[in-house]
């Protein structure tokens, strides 16, 4: 793999309002992507299960209330924007089009940053990434899921969020990545899990997608999973200094806010109208795979639509 860095840029935009924002509230722990008020649209008491087994496994969590893994994890309340991302995904099945476009996009900054990672031979990453990379590793995942709907996996995407956010992935230090780690794949192990099933019905996927998928043993012990992450992170963090460890919270924000760029750098009067129709396409695909009573459909999209934009 070639390790080597390059340079680029950077953007801004205002938080978004109304309906979807409103609707898409963070859960009470701070993880996950849905409030109870939008799990309906993705599949009733199946995702209502999993948004409750990840607020029971963040807090019954003991490695995360100390060490590094505390630290970062009070950035993450502070300086992530759960409903921007709600957004997002809604905006991701609103075509199949979009649903590439955001594949291409998470595969090209997951392969920068799994690069970075493997070519690592010092540093805090080297206690974290070698203990878990056969399980949380995406990128293979990722160019599997476009091969899936037809994309050649080479497909370059770029724009100047993308630019940006792999050239700070590229020039982030080996201690430093440890923060993009943990800014990525703990949305993967928490909220990300539970969007495959969602995606596929939405947008009538031959298969669920690949790169939302972890392996059987870790799916059946998700909890014991993800506290041994977390107690790797403070490991990790037990071989810094404190100046070391701010570098690493400072690394994780901005790559928090990379990935907000990534949805902000479409309008919000793009945007909003891509959800809305990612809505649809969610209470259709539902529909259709449960055959609901029209009357439920209907009571479901007048209570998304009654909101104010």
């Amino acid at each position: 793999r070639i390790c080597d860095r390059s340079t680029d840029g950077d953007g801004r935009m205002p938080a978004g309002r109304g309906m979807f924002s409103s609707a898409i509230a963070p859960l009470p722990a701070g993880r996950g992507m849905f409030s109870s008020a939008i799990a309906p649209l993705l599949g009733g008491r199946l995702v209502a299960r999993s948004l409750s087994s990840s607020r029971e496994i963040f807090r019954g969590s003991r490695a995360n209330k100390v060490g590094l893994s505390s630290e970062l994890d009070k950035l993450l309340f502070n300086h992530h924007d759960m409903r921007l991302f709600g957004l997002g995904f809604l905006a991701e099945v609103s075509s199949v089009k979009s649903y590439v476009h955001a594949t291409a996009s998470r595969l090209r900054y997951y392969t920068a940053m799994e690069a970075r990672f493997d070519c690592a031979e010092s540093g805090a990453i080297t206690h974290v990434w070698p203990l878990f990379s056969a399980e949380l590793r995406r990128s293979e995942r990722l160019a599997n899921d476009l091969r899936a709907v037809g994309v050649d996996p080479a497909y370059a995407l770029r724009s100047p969020a993308l630019d940006a956010y792999v050239t700070t992935i590229e020039k982030a230090s080996d201690d430093d990545l440890v923060g993009h780690l943990y800014t990525r794949y703990f949305a993967d192990m928490f909220g990300g899990s539970m969007l495959g099933h969602p995606t596929k019905l939405a947008l009538g996927l031959p298969m669920e997608c690949a790169a939302y998928g972890f392996a059987q043993h870790v799916r059946a012990n998700r909890g014991e999973y993800i506290e041994s992450v977390y107690a790797a992170i403070n490991a990790a963090g037990e071989t810094l200094t404190e100046e070391q460890r701010r570098a690493v919270v400072e690394e994780s924000r901005r790559a928090f806010s990379h990935n907000a760029e990534l949805v902000k750098e479409r309008s919000y009067a793009v945007l909003l109208p891509q959800a809305a129709l990612g809505v649809v396409n969610l209470l259709t695909g539902y529909a259709r795979h449960f055959l609901l009573p029209t009357q439920i459909i209907k009571q479901m999209a007048e209570r998304l639509l009654n909101r104010r934009l």
